[in-house]
């Protein structure tokens, strides 16, 4: 099987296990997870961090975007540009508008672009992770494209703890994480380059 066909398998069976929709225990812990991310050293640092609004079976980042605003954080999230396949991250607040985009992503309709190298944490989606830092993501490679351009962050995986797996497909362009966060721990890695 090449790499291509392992990822794909890969995805859909993290995806069946997913949760589908929010309940207690879901709510429950992502806000667990996400007083682990405000906890990390980096975060309580930093004076950029960039989240993402999350999708249906993700850990919801409403708990951390909160956080960040109370400590008055300067709070990214990405936009894509579908033409030329790369995310921005762009500004936002309590208040933004936001709508939803392809394949069900929710961006702000307003906010120029934020330089990436200047953020100093980014809390990094994804389906499958591993304990070397790699990730699965959902196949259009946009954070394997931006987190490069983001050189001073902390790359941080927000993921369940039963999308932890023993090993990700990798490729050489796959970018490598620095920590991920669950509901049950912080796990760190070395990050080469």
């Amino acid at each position: 099987m090449g790499q291509h066909s392992e990822k794909a398998a890969m995805r859909q069976e993290i995806k069946v296990k997913l949760p589908q929709k929010s309940s207690a225990a879901t709510l429950e812990g992502s806000r667990v997870a996400c007083e682990f991310l405000v906890g990390l050293p980096e975060w309580e640092s930093a004076w950029t961090v960039m989240l993402y609004l999350s999708l249906p079976g993700e850990i919801e980042t409403a708990y951390a975007l909160e956080s960040a605003w109370e400590a008055g954080k300067t709070v990214l999230v990405p936009r894509v540009d579908w033409g030329s396949h790369e995310i921005n991250a762009i500004p936002i607040a309590l208040d933004s508008p936001t709508q939803y985009a392809r394949y069900g992503l929710r961006e702000p309709t307003e906010g120029r672009p934020f330089d990436p190298a200047r953020i100093d944490l980014i809390a990094v989606p994804g389906l499958a992770f591993d304990g070397r830092g790699h990730r699965l993501g959902r196949g259009a490679g946009f954070y394997d494209r931006f987190l490069p351009r983001a050189t001073r962050a902390t790359r941080a995986g927000l993921a369940w703890e039963l999308q932890f797996v023993e090993a990700v497909p990798t490729t050489a362009s796959d970018a490598v994480l620095d920590a991920l966060v669950t509901e049950e721990s912080v796990r760190r890695f070395e990050r080469s380059g």
